[in-house]
């Protein structure tokens, strides 16, 4: 009986999006800015979000819950754009999900959206403007740095080829993403 009473059991499950939005929404619901599961579901249902649809998402604020939510929906075939506002965009429900890599998602920043439409080529180098620099964010460069420790002169030999900035990265995704905006017509 002992044991019954003060032994904890863990269950370890498939994670889904009521279960991700449970958790959020329980431990800061300002994080996702207040949404909860009914209001997610009336705007995929709103959205007529189904397989094989093709979709552009505007979402921030809401740790990629909505993006998340549009892939688990749309199964294997369909389109994501995901348009984003920030420096990066919002994947820690896509990380969570473990649907960060999918080929059916696209990101796309909202300046080089802009930038593409006037006919500009985002892909040349920019020099940084005053205060800013074209790396990667620090806890990445850290990690990189410890890994290069760990690897030793094998890594120092391909550092050249594989550590294109962070920014030039998220460029070529953006560009990525809007040649799917152009050659298909969206849901």
């Amino acid at each position: 009986k002992k044991a019954k009473k003060y032994h904890q059991y863990v269950m370890i499950r498939k994670p889904t999006i009521r279960l991700l939005m449970d958790i959020l929404y329980k431990m800061d619901p300002m994080k996702i800015m207040n949404l909860r599961i009914d209001s997610l579901s009336q705007i995929l249902n709103m959205a007529n979000v189904r397989s094989g649809g093709r979709y552009l998402v505007y979402e921030t604020g809401a740790q990629g819950l909505v993006v998340a939510a549009m892939l688990e929906r749309i199964g294997d075939c369909g389109n994501i754009v995901h348009v984003y506002q920030t420096g990066q965009p919002q994947t820690n429900a896509l990380n969570s999900m473990g649907l960060q890599k999918s080929d059916l998602l696209k990101t796309i920043n909202i300046q080089h959206l802009r930038s593409l439409e006037q006919g500009r080529n985002i892909l040349e180098n920019h020099p940084p403007a005053v205060g800013q620099t074209d790396e990667e964010p620090a806890l990445k460069k850290q990690k990189l740095d410890s890994e290069e420790a760990k690897d030793g002169e094998e890594t120092k030999e391909n550092t050249t080829e594989t550590q294109k900035t962070f920014r030039m990265n998220l460029r070529e995704k953006s560009v990525e993403a809007y040649g799917t905006l152009t050659s298909q017509k969206m849901d």
